[in-house]
């Protein structure tokens, strides 16, 4: 049980960490536990009624995994930022630690500039909002890469609002793509 209610708590008090991925060291002792229970089960109805819903409740995840994206769809947009990129053009990253890499993979333009925003952090908040501006001063156009909500405020969209305006605007799943001219 400690991999599944150990990131649970964690999640509760602090930043969320559960995800499925932090359960799968806990699904061999859980289909253990699973077959142990139903072979404690004497009347045959019932070990089929379980089985049955296992089977189905199995099938409702599968069908969500192959009919819905649901990774990041860092091909995507590197795809349209090559095709529609200008040379000189600045990308924008709220960086993280691997988003940069992960994007860098997939964009094969090597003429547009790239830079991380903040630092330190992906999540923009009003006090690194400040660093914007000598971020961007010397660029015409700018694409704007926000991956997992790191502007929950959209305080650097109203910031660049005040001297770009926007053209163009996509979600993605766990990115949104902008892109802002002077």
């Amino acid at each position: 049980f400690v991999p599944l209610i150990l990131p649970f708590m964690i999640s509760q008090v602090t930043t969320p960490i559960y995800l499925k991925t932090y359960t799968i060291g806990a699904s061999p002792a859980f289909y253990l536990l699973a077959a142990k229970g139903i072979r404690n089960i004497t009347n045959k109805l019932a070990i089929a009624a379980v089985i049955l819903s296992i089977v189905v409740l199995s099938s409702l995840s599968i069908k969500e995994y192959y009919t819905e994206v649901n990774k990041e769809q860092w091909r995507e947009v590197a795809s349209h930022i090559d095709k529609n990129a200008a040379t000189g053009d600045l990308i924008l990253l709220n960086d993280g630690l691997y988003t940069r890499y992960v994007f860098d993979y997939y964009l094969k333009r090597t003429d547009l500039d790239k830079k991380p925003f903040t630092e330190k952090t992906r999540i923009i908040d009003e006090k690194n909002i400040s660093e914007l501006e000598p971020a961007v001063k010397d660029y015409n156009r700018i694409w704007l890469l926000l991956s997992h909500s790191g502007d929950p405020k959209g305080l650097i969209i109203k910031r660049l609002a005040e001297t770009y305006k926007l053209l163009y605007h996509k979600e993605y799943v766990d990115i949104d793509l902008y892109m802002l001219e002077k």
